[in-house]
């Protein structure tokens, strides 16, 4: 989970401000959306789509969802409170 979320939000600053605003030459909103946009989380929708098989992996998915709501909230807080929104 923390190694997905560190590799979203560096991607997501360097599309958003390498490519979107250094290249293109497009406003800081655009920068702003593609972080936004890149740090949701997985909707929780998933846990539907576990097989029957593997039903005792339901309660570690939930919590592995939740945990990453949580962790997309405070990147996004942060981005925020540092400045780059």
């Amino acid at each position: 989970m923390a190694t997905r979320l560190v590799v979203v939000i560096g991607l997501a600053l360097l599309i958003g401000r390498g490519l979107f605003v250094g290249l293109l030459g497009l406003p800081m909103i655009y920068a702003h959306a593609v972080f936004t946009l890149m740090v949701l989380p997985p909707p929780f929708i998933v846990p539907l789509f576990i097989p029957q098989g593997r039903r005792s992996d339901l309660g570690y998915t939930n919590n592995v969802l939740s945990l990453y709501s949580l962790a997309s909230v405070a990147a996004f807080v942060s981005y925020v409170l540092l400045g780059s929104a």
